[in-house]
């Protein structure tokens, strides 16, 4: 069993997993996403909420979608800009170049990945400059406990390519602790 498996083997509807900030719906329907509204056996799909400010609503299989179609991560009406105001010093990532697993038997869905095309430094709610890019490990299950701004969500490809199959609405979020590891040689 993987590390997703075990992790949420003994997890069940109600049991708090992430920061209130946190919901997660697959929004069928949605005219924005534009996405197949028919599941693979030829059912219609139809929306399910995963996880509602941070508590387990659904899990398994047979609950109407499946757990990557139409996701959409509900948000607020904080602009960057705004978000950026209200953080006295971080990092305003605006690219990650990739990301990738990493096997890990402690932490489940561990991610690395670099940063690029723009990272800057905030301090005292304003933008003070360009860092030098950082490559990063994290895991979102740690992410997403540690979120304390989330904005507007925004149209996102959720492949590497961007003429991919997946799109999903995402906020942009004030994730505190993000675990940057090492500076990176990209530009």
């Amino acid at each position: 069993m993987n590390t997703v498996g075990r992790y949420m083997a003994d997890k069940k509807v109600g049991d708090k997993l992430f920061s209130d900030l946190f919901t997660l719906k697959s929004d069928v329907g949605n005219p924005i996403l534009r996405q197949t509204p028919i599941l693979n056996d030829n059912r219609p799909a139809k929306p399910v909420t995963w996880v509602e400010k941070g508590l387990l609503k659904a899990v398994g299989a047979d609950q109407g979608a499946t757990p990557n179609m139409s996701l959409s991560q509900e948000g607020s009406n904080l602009s960057i800009e705004d978000m950026i105001r209200q953080t006295r010093r971080g990092l305003l990532v605006t690219f990650f170049w990739y990301l990738r697993g990493v096997p890990s038997e402690d932490q489940p869905l561990l991610n690395t990945g670099m940063t690029r095309d723009g990272l800057f430094l905030i301090e005292n709610g304003e933008v003070v400059g360009p860092v030098q890019n950082f490559r990063w490990n994290m895991s979102p299950i740690v992410g997403y406990n540690n979120l304390t701004l989330v904005g507007k969500p925004v149209p996102m490809h959720t492949g590497e390519s961007y003429d991919g199959l997946g799109t999903a609405l995402v906020p942009p979020v004030r994730i505190e602790e993000f675990y940057m590891t090492s500076v990176s040689p990209a530009l």
